[in-house]
């Protein structure tokens, strides 16, 4: 069975990096993260490529959660099958995801993929560059910063520290690695390749 992944691009470097040591033969494909600021494009994407992939290939594989209302209906007629999971979060994370929720619920996460486009997705994307009060009325229910390192980025400790004195938030790092995606994945995988 002729299998494709298609992931968001926040994640490329995990699905690549989990599929290459597995030697997992799929043809590997990424949508920009920037689309989720744009939610029509972002569909409009997905549909594309999703479409493309659908004649070449007997199944497809996305890594995405919730990003789109009703996303799974919407992959259906592409006979693509999603990963476990609401969201991206979630999947890096996994249990320690829900843990820190429940700790501390006014959590904001970032990734690896996250961390490197946030002054471009964040701060210009939403406008907090031309509207220094949109920061704090977007940011003022928050009270943590939790980066979720997949230990493939090299050193990213700096720029998150730079994030959390932009956002004016206490930071802790957790070394997550990528046990959690690696799992949602095979199970993912295993399920599509029965379909």
């Amino acid at each position: 069975m002729k299998i494709a992944v298609l992931s968001c691009g926040a994640l490329a470097r995990e699905v690549r990096h989990i599929c290459q040591s597995e030697q997992w033969p799929h043809k590997l494909s990424f949508v920009s993260p920037l689309l989720h600021l744009y939610p029509a494009k972002l569909r409009a994407a997905l549909a594309d490529r999703l479409s493309a992939l659908q004649y070449s290939f007997d199944r497809t594989l996305v890594v995405y959660g919730q990003c789109l209302p009703d996303m799974d209906g919407f992959l259906a007629p592409f006979n693509a099958y999603r990963v476990r999971g609401e969201h991206c979060l979630e999947m890096v994370g996994g249990e320690r995801f829900w843990t820190i929720i429940a700790e501390c619920p006014g959590t904001y996460f970032l990734i690896p993929g996250w961390t490197h486009s946030f002054d471009s997705a964040i701060v210009v994307g939403l406008g907090l560059d031309k509207e220094p009060r949109m920061k704090e009325l977007m940011f003022r229910n928050y009270r943590q910063i939790v980066y979720f390192d997949t230990l493939l980025y090299g050193d990213l400790d700096h720029k998150v520290t730079e994030i959390a004195a932009f956002l004016n938030l206490p930071l802790r790092i957790e070394r997550v690695g990528v046990e959690a995606l690696h799992a949602q994945l095979a199970e993912a995988l295993a399920t599509v390749s029965t379909r």
